[in-house]
């Protein structure tokens, strides 16, 4: 057993060591020093299974013979790559419809049943209470008579293909490490599709904010996750905004004009009143889509930052405390979602127009609403956050959050957990932790 934890744990450092050199992006891939099999006693065609067993979703009939046909670190080394041609599961894959679409096109597309029912009822002109009051097969007709005239489609046909390519990657895929990192970090930055919010999403959360970034930085998953509706929506960011009479991101950057004198300044706060008023009929008008158990409500939650600190990175132990929750909070306050629909097209264009002059952010579906986020001081992890920071003090955060210690060790037991054993050694974390720490 000792000489197998051996054996392993050079398998998982020459693997950081590789990830190191490979994030510098100015040298080209490394050769891996030969593998240690012969001093754990295994023969190359049992170090061919074993890599097998621990890096892929299994060994498939013919595949230990090619690993030692093409050698066993040029595998390695090749799988560390994703170089690998995948040809045959792209035309695999070729059916999958929503694959092709972007985030806010499988929004569009596959909206979820409560504001697929608020989107019938609002343009069929009755309430929705009128809607759900109807006799249920008129009311399934309905519902699927506006699907069909709109380019609808049920959700279930998305988590079909949600599930559909993850088995299809998970067998055809010749880039296996790829696809076990994909899950890993997939369970790791957890969205679950029960959330009736956050399922139109799942699927482009996975290819978009994980997939991309399993064998490169940690901190631009994390920053992908971050601002990904799925994780929005999920842990309920895309509903926290500043209290009430707490100054914002948008007070600070209108102030120099409601301050101006003269005819100029008149005009100017009577356009800021104006804007201020359609944004909150746009505002109401959106919530009438929304059940009222789902309907966001003024003010902080404080959801993902506990998830950030406990789950994402730091760990239970990891030093932070509760007012740090709540000054974190506080710094992702306005990080939100643009809403699919004609709602969502009208804010793109004004955001385009005049959104970025008084702080408002635009990102694909992700959204800085610079009028809900808490624009006061505020302290995280003993730094000092001054006032006015808007969308960079979330982006601090995370720079924080990525390159503390505590998560060092959190991400090194918890890879070397899945790769090396269920209580790997504590040498082999602290060695992990500390390539983390200086290689970032």
């Amino acid at each position: 057993m000792k000489r197998r934890f051996l054996f392993l744990t050079a398998l998982l450092l020459a693997c950081g060591a590789f990830l190191w050199i490979a994030a510098t992006n100015d040298a080209p891939p490394p050769r891996l020093d030969p593998l240690p099999y012969a001093e754990a006693g295994l023969t190359e065609r049992q170090a061919a299974a074993h890599l097998l067993s621990r890096f892929t979703y299994g060994a498939r009939p013919g595949d230990i013979d090619r690993v030692v046909e093409m050698g066993l670190e040029t595998w390695l080394d090749r799988q560390l790559n994703a170089d690998f041609s995948d040809n045959s599961l792209k035309k695999k894959l070729a059916p999958f419809k929503a694959l092709d679409l972007s985030a806010t096109e499988i929004a569009e597309t596959y909206p979820n049943p409560a504001r697929l029912l608020g989107m019938v009822a609002r343009d069929g002109g009755m309430a929705r209470e009128a809607l759900q009051g109807m006799e249920q097969r008129e009311r399934r007709r309905a519902i699927r008579q506006y699907m069909d005239d709109n380019g609808l489609r049920p959700q279930r046909e998305l988590i079909a293909e949600l599930i559909g390519q993850k088995v299809l990657r998970a067998t055809y895929s010749e880039n296996q490490l790829a696809e076990v990192l994909t899950d890993f970090w997939f369970n790791h930055f957890n969205v679950a599709l029960q959330d009736n919010q956050a399922r139109t999403y799942v699927l482009a959360y996975e290819r978009d904010a994980i997939r991309p970034h399993v064998l490169g930085s940690f901190r631009e998953m994390l920053g992908a996750t971050a601002k990904h509706p799925a994780m929005l929506l999920y842990l309920d960011n895309a509903q926290s905004t500043s209290p009430e009479g707490v100054a914002t991101t948008m007070d600070a950057r209108l102030k120099p004009y409601e301050e101006k004198g003269g005819l100029g300044g008149r005009i100017a706060r009577r356009r800021i009143r104006q804007g201020r008023e359609r944004m909150q009929r746009e505002q109401d008008e959106a919530m009438q889509e929304i059940p009222e158990e789902f309907r966001s409500r003024r003010g902080i939650n404080e959801n993902y930052a506990r998830e950030l600190m406990e789950l994402h990175t730091l760990g239970v132990n990891g030093g932070y405390t509760q007012q740090d929750v709540e000054e974190v909070a506080r710094a992702f306050t306005g990080w939100t979602v643009v809403p699919p629909g004609e709602r969502g097209e009208r804010a793109r264009s004004r955001i385009e127009q005049r959104g970025e002059r008084v702080g408002f952010l635009l990102d694909e579906a992700f959204l800085f609403r610079a009028d809900a986020h808490d624009a006061t001081e505020k302290t995280i992890l003993g730094e000092t956050f001054p006032a006015g920071g808007g969308l960079d003090e979330g982006e601090r955060v995370l720079d924080l959050v990525a390159a503390h210690a505590s998560t060092a060790r959190r991400l090194a037991q918890k890879l070397a957990a899945r790769f090396v054993s269920d209580i790997p050694p504590e040498e082999l974390v602290d060695e992990l932790a500390e390539v983390f720490l200086s290689t970032d």
